[in-house]
């Protein structure tokens, strides 16, 4: 037998399988470079979904994407993160969704990675004015809104989203006195009515499907733990000041011309179950720049002419009342006031007269 003939056809098949081995190896390592290399760009686009997610967060927190649910297909918000990818968002009535891609959205084939996260209102004030009864507007009240991000309240920052509405099915529960406007929405509950006196006026939609869940007031537990420090008493051309903490008393009454200045962050309780704020004619509540005022009522609140709530920033959210009165016409804001602030009284009527 010739040896050398049977070492080559060994040393033959010994370099083939050297050689399957190697392409085996060469094969598994271009395999695994390929799938840690889409594992890296799906990664970095789930990334780009999530910031996506944050800035949509952001922008609707400051107003500056308001009203992007009303406006679908279009996008919310879109962005691109340097050369490594880009995200785009929509936002549906109570869904978000982001996708990021990479190397981008318009590329031929990107790795894309979608992020959806469910969305409501946490705020109380989603209406200009919301009532499981009636809502009243007087003679020449107007609602309408304001975007703050773009400044203060008035020229070419006047919107169109102070929308009104009600639960009710009953009969004429949202009304609107002579000369009236509601500069957005208006809605009732399934088989209630609205009805528009003399040149009143709706700049937005009309329906009848409403059901919300408006929850009572509960008295925050540290208000009304607190001892009460009993009336305050503005006298005619008087004028007291708050400083920032939480206080309970048993009313504020204000007599004609009185001020009561507000500074820092003021909470207040006023326990009267009977007229817990009262204002006479031309009288002040002065929010300074900077401070903040929320006050909890058990009784009636009634803010008559030509008196205002000054609040210097005209930023709402400033100041906040909250009434768990249960009677009639438990919030009355009254001829020419000048109002910039939140009300929620989900259990009694609000009304805004002549001039609002």
């Amino acid at each position: 037998m010739n040896n050398r003939g049977v070492a080559l056809i060994m040393a033959y098949m010994v370099i083939v399988a050297l050689t399957a081995l190697s392409m085996a190896y060469l094969v598994s390592g271009i395999s695994e470079n390929t799938i840690a290399n889409k594992l890296s760009k799906s990664t970095q686009a789930l990334w780009l979904a999530e910031s996506g997610v944050q800035q949509a967060l952001w922008e609707l927190n400051n107003n500056s994407c308001a009203g992007c649910s009303n406006c679908l297909p279009n996008r919310c918000v879109s962005g691109t993160l340097a050369s490594s990818g880009d995200y785009d968002v929509t936002i549906a009535a109570t869904t978000m969704t982001s996708t990021g891609a990479v190397p981008s959205r318009s590329a031929a084939n990107p790795i894309t990675r979608k992020v959806q996260v469910n969305i409501a209102s946490s705020s109380a004030f989603s209406f200009a004015a919301f009532a499981r009864n009636r809502v009243i507007l007087l003679n020449n009240a107007t609602t309408d809104s304001y975007d703050s991000s773009l400044g203060l309240y008035g020229g070419s920052n006047v919107g169109q989203d102070g929308d009104v509405g009600t639960n009710s099915s009953a009969a004429n529960d949202v009304s609107l006195g002579n000369n009236a406007t509601v500069k957005g929405d208006a809605s009732t509950g399934t088989g209630g009515t609205i009805q528009l006196n003399s040149n009143s006026t709706i700049t937005g939609s009309i329906t009848h499907a409403n059901n919300v869940t408006i929850p009572s007031v509960t008295i925050p537990s540290n208000l009304s733990s607190l001892p009460n420090s009993g009336a305050i008493n503005i006298s005619n051309n008087g004028s007291k000041t708050i400083a920032a903490g939480s206080y309970q008393y048993s009313s504020i009454s204000m007599a004609n011309n009185a001020t009561l200045t507000i500074n820092g962050n003021v909470n207040l309780y006023l326990s009267s179950a009977a007229s817990a704020l009262s204002m006479g004619n031309n009288c002040n509540i002065v929010v300074a720049s900077g401070a903040k005022l929320t006050v909890y009522v058990q009784g009636t609140v009634a803010i008559a002419n030509n008196s205002s709530l000054n609040n210097v920033s005209k930023i709402p959210a400033n100041f906040q009342l909250y009434s768990s009165y249960s009677g009639a016409n438990g919030v009355q804001i009254s001829n020419n006031g000048n109002f910039y602030g939140a009300v929620y009284a989900p259990d009694t009527d609000m009304i805004l007269a002549n001039n609002i």
